[in-house]
Formats: C-alpha cells, sequence, structure tokens
C-alpha cells in the first residue's frame, strides 16, 4: 500500500473549540479505524497560548512540528521535532506559544480515541509496554541542499530491534535518494520537510506525506527543480497489533 496526502488536497477538516482542545486540524491522508493498516495525517494548527493536557491514545504516532513553537512536557517545540509515542503512552502537556504551534500527526492504524490522564488512567490497559521519544530540532539544509553532489541520508532515529526508526534524505536537484531497509517495522510516513521532491511520478511540496505499508520496500524520492528533504519515520511492529499483546508478566 503506497497512499499520498498533501497540503493543497485536504480530505476533510475540523475546528476544535474545546477546553482541552483548541485547534484548525486538516486531514490529508484519512482512514476508516477499521482498515488494517489504515494510516492518517493530519495538520494540527493549535491555538496561541494553549494547552492540551497530558493524555494517550490506543494507537501508536509520530508528531512533527513544522511551524510555531512551544513545549511538550519538558521539552521545547522549536523548528523540526519529532515525537514517537507508543500505544497508552501518556504525554504532554502540548503547549502552544503565542504563534500558535503547527505540527502533523501520523499514524499507521487509526483510532479516534482519547484519554486524558488521570482521569482516563482505569481505561488503560495493565502492562502494557510503554514509551515514548522526542528528538530535535533536526538540522536540515533548506535551500543549501541544492550545493550537494550526492544525496545524503542522515539518522534521526537510530533503528532499534522493534523496528523504530528515522531518517532524513536530503536531496539536491535531479538526485535520488532512498532511506535504508531496517526491517522489522509496521510502515513508514515520508514527510517532504524542505523545497520539493519527487515520489510516484507526483511532485510534492512542503508538508505533503507518503505512506508506504511495512510490505512495500524502501521508496526512492528525487529532488524537484531547487532540491528538497524528506524526513522518513518508520513505525515498530507493535503499532499493527489490532491487540495490546505487549504485556508484562503477572507475578
Amino acid at each position: 500500500m503506497i497512499r499520498i496526502g498533501t497540503p493543497d488536497d485536504v480530505k476533510r477538516s475540523r475546528d476544535f473549540d474545546e477546553p482541552s482542545f483548541k485547534a484548525h486540524v486538516d486531514y490529508i491522508i484519512d482512514s476508516q479505524a477499521s482498515d488494517n493498516p489504515g494510516p492518517q495525517a493530519f495538520v494540527v494548527n493549535q491555538a496561541p497560548d494553549t494547552l492540551i493536557p497530558v493524555h494517550f491514545h490506543r494507537e501508536e504516532q509520530f508528531q512533527v512540528t513544522i511551524g510555531g513553537g512551544g513545549k511538550l512536557g519538558r521539552h521545547a517545540l522549536d523548528g523540526l521535532c519529532v515525537h514517537y509515542a507508543s500505544r497508552e503512552a501518556g504525554y504532554g502537556p502540548l503547549v502552544a506559544g503565542d504563534q500558535g504551534l503547527k505540527y502533523l500527526t501520523l499514524r499507521c492504524m487509526t483510532n479516534f480515541f482519547i484519554g486524558y490522564l488521570p482521569e482516563a488512567r482505569p481505561e488503560m490497559t495493565p502492562g502494557l509496554s510503554k514509551r515514548q521519544s522526542t528528538v530535535g530540532p533536526v538540522q536540515t539544509l533548506n535551500e543549501q541542499v541544492s550545493s550537494l553532489a550526492a544525496a545524503q541520508v542522515a539518522t534521526v532515529l537510530v533503528p532499534d530491534d522493534a523496528g523504530l526508526a528515522g531518517w532524513l534524505i536530503s536531496l539536491p536537484p535531479g538526485m535520488t535518494g532512498v532511506a535504508p531497509d531496517a526491517s522489522p517495522g509496521a510502515g513508514r510516513f515520508h514527510v517532504v520537510v524542505s523545497g520539493t521532491a519527487e515520489c510516484q511520478e507526483q511532485t510534492l511540496a512542503q508538508t505533503s506525506c507518503v505512506f508506504t505499508s511495512h510490505d512495500e520496500p524502501p521508496i526512492p524520492f528525487t529532488g524537484g527543480k531547487e532540491g528538497g528533504e524528506v524526513l522518513v519515520l518508520q513505525f515498530p511492529q507493535s503499532a499493527l497489533r489490532s491487540e495490546t499483546l505487549l504485556t508484562a508478566p503477572v507475578s
């Protein structure tokens, strides 16, 4: 499966004006919760000076900051930052600064549940292994990418035994690059984070996303007219599990 979403082809939009979430959301890849995998990518424009409390979801996700600024827990969000949260890992608060906070949320399995903590703690799965990680700001070359002699691949998240991984591909004009094959994994999102890149006979601008399922080989990208950079984020195998199987031994 290969799915492509662009900011010029929004599938649906929604405005949230709730005490816990004030934002405009554009869905650029959308799926039914029953699809397996059912990728989902949406752009969140969180309102300035607002806070989303500590919470968790029932699916694993990446979030990529692409504008504004703020904080996630103790981590400052400035520039290109990546946050990964496993299933039911509580994270936050997510605080937007005075310019607001713009970020992509990326999931290979769609699920619409959200649980705010501590109130929703009884709804969490007992013994479920959880983890999260925040990296960044990730340094991009931006306009300087056009001066490269060949495509470059830098590691953003060191691949681990579970399949979690991430890379930044820098693509000079007309040059092709591909992220490494780091099996096992549960699918990848590819996000154009600067310039333009060509993939599947399409020219993709900034914030465009390409999802490839776990049974697809690594997919190549080619730098556009001025070159471009692509952030590649791979989910661990656990992201495809329909049931919460990662449980601790019962003592």
